[in-house]
């Protein structure tokens, strides 16, 4: 994970008399020894160490020497920057950034820090009888350009694309002006093994390209995968029942089921779920890569950035 971060931000942080659990969290995040957590900064350290006004605020992030990027403002503003699907995030004051609803990408500035709430904090969404659709994830909808869905019995219902599309809907951005989203499924269910892939890629692909106005890379595989997993690039959405879930917009009483969403820097540091993720992540490449259209099992052009 790289977390990008701008000296006017530190200096307005360190200098705030804000004690709130989200300064705590972000304080936490930008002090992190973790391995797999890169704190990137717009200046050279050592040399702005050297300076008496700012050597009080760099202390708080020399726990480990960050590393220098003088140019990353201007960096993640361009395309190239995001073909990563490693996590990154963009803290910055004093700049006008556009990233999120360009590339998907998570941005925000001391007087925006509220948005980062969604990575500190975890959710359990309750999935019951009073819901019709899976409206209830617009309450952790985030920035993002990919997204990587598990569950073998997505399309085993009567109605195979009720629940992909509504997940879709609620968790895809609206706008991704800059950049292609990126959607993976993959599932099994053996009893519908010999239906072809293309009765559910076609119309879905179609629904989103009416549903969405960016290019999207749909990709649907035909491999077994125990856990029922969203993935996207800062979150993982677990659910024990799975996410073929409704049925002609109800949800049967045997299928209730509450959904555990978490971030990858959850209270402000790498959790046991980043590893997990990570780990899962890495078992879905190896399906996407090993699976070929020739096979049968695959149909679209395997592009994710949470695969590559």
């Amino acid at each position: 994970m790289k977390i990008y971060v701008n000296l006017a931000f530190l200096e307005n942080l360190f200098l705030s008399e804000e004690q709130t659990d989200r300064h705590f969290y972000m304080k936490r995040l930008l002090n992190s020894q973790q391995p797999g957590v890169e704190v990137i900064t717009d200046v050279d350290i050592e040399e702005a160490y050297k300076d008496p006004e700012k050597r009080p605020i760099l202390r708080q992030i020399a726990q480990r020497l960050p590393l220098t990027e003088a140019n990353f403002v201007a960096d993640c503003q361009s395309e190239s920057f995001h073909h990563s699907g490693e996590p990154k995030l963009v803290f910055a004051d004093g700049v006008s950034l556009a990233i999120d609803q360009q590339f998907g990408c998570f941005h925000a500035s001391t007087v925006t820090l509220e948005k980062a709430d969604f990575l500190f904090h975890a959710e359990e969404l309750r999935m019951d009888g009073s819901q019709r659709d899976w409206s209830i994830l617009k309450q952790i909808k985030h920035p993002c350009n990919a997204l990587v869905l598990t569950d073998n019995y997505l399309f085993s219902s009567n109605q195979p694309l009720e629940n992909i599309q509504s997940i879709c809907v609620h968790l895809m951005p609206e706008s991704l002006a800059e950049l292609s989203f990126d959607l993976t499924i993959i599932g099994c269910d053996k009893n519908r093994d010999r239906i072809p892939l293309m009765t559910f890629y076609e119309p879905l692909l179609k629904y989103l390209q009416n549903q969405f106005s960016y290019p999207i890379n749909l990709t649907i595989i035909r491999a077994l995968h125990h856990d029922r997993y969203i993935f996207t690039n800062y979150y993982r959405i677990a659910s024990g029942a799975g996410f073929a879930l409704f049925e002609n917009r109800k949800i049967p009483t045997t299928k209730q089921t509450t959904l555990n969403c978490k971030s990858v820097i959850y209270e402000g540091k790498l959790s046991s779920m980043h590893q997990n993720r990570k780990e899962e992540l890495a078992k879905c490449m190896s399906i996407n890569r090993e699976n070929g259209e020739a096979s049968g099992r695959l149909l679209g052009n395997k592009i994710n950035r949470l695969l590559s």
